[in-house]
């Protein structure tokens, strides 16, 4: 009768899984590798915050812009809290409080060209809700940082041109990052309303 024999070597040691020290090891490198990974992943995090408010706003303001056209009519964009309501109220004031135009803001057709919603009249055609991940999303002067209270509101007459208009706007991200300028955009706004962007917090 013939079969198979098995022997074990001497030599062979038992599969005993990770022995303490080496499971340590694996934890410090791990810890070592995420100490790396999370600054990385907050300025990724920063950078796609301030880019979503800055293209949202800037496509929001050629599309007011290109709808006057359109329309032959006044269209206004104006900072909002309540950009989804049925009859929203443009903001006022310099927005301090609320961290400017990251509260939103709301286009729509401006019958009488006044900056102001009239239920009655005008008409609605895009919103925005509040943005996240912001520490503020200021009009401020053409040479400070300072916020101010004079562009809440954008409103293009039916050539396209934006009426009493030559504004400029700072973003920053929230966080730990707020105060670090790489991560700041400027958006800057021409007389004749045509917008264009600038990294960090410059002139226009």
């Amino acid at each position: 009768m013939s079969g198979t024999f098995f022997s074990s070597s001497p030599n062979r040691r038992p599969n005993a899984g990770f022995t303490l020290l080496e499971l340590i090891v694996v934890v410090a490198i791990i810890a070592v590798l995420a100490s790396l990974a999370v600054p990385e992943f907050a300025s990724i995090v920063a950078k796609a915050n301030v880019s979503k408010a800055m293209n949202n706003f800037i496509a929001d303001a050629n599309f007011a812009r290109g709808e006057a056209l359109r329309q032959g009519k006044s269209v206004t964009m104006c900072r909002s809290n309540s950009p989804a309501a049925a009859v929203p109220v443009c903001s006022g004031g310099d927005g301090v409080a609320v961290g400017g135009w990251q509260e939103g803001w709301v286009v729509f057709i401006d019958d009488n060209g006044n900056g102001t919603f009239n239920a009655a009249t005008d008409r609605v055609v895009r919103a925005q809700e509040a943005l996240n991940g912001l520490s503020n999303f200021f009009a401020v002067g053409a040479n400070t940082i300072s916020a101010v209270a004079t562009a809440n509101a954008l409103t293009f007459d039916g050539t396209g041109r934006a009426i009493g208009q030559q504004a400029r706007w700072l973003i920053h991200p929230s966080g730990s990052l707020a105060g670090d300028t790489n991560f700041a955009r400027t958006i800057c706004m021409n007389s004749v309303g045509r917008t264009r962007w600038i990294k960090g917090e410059s002139p226009c």
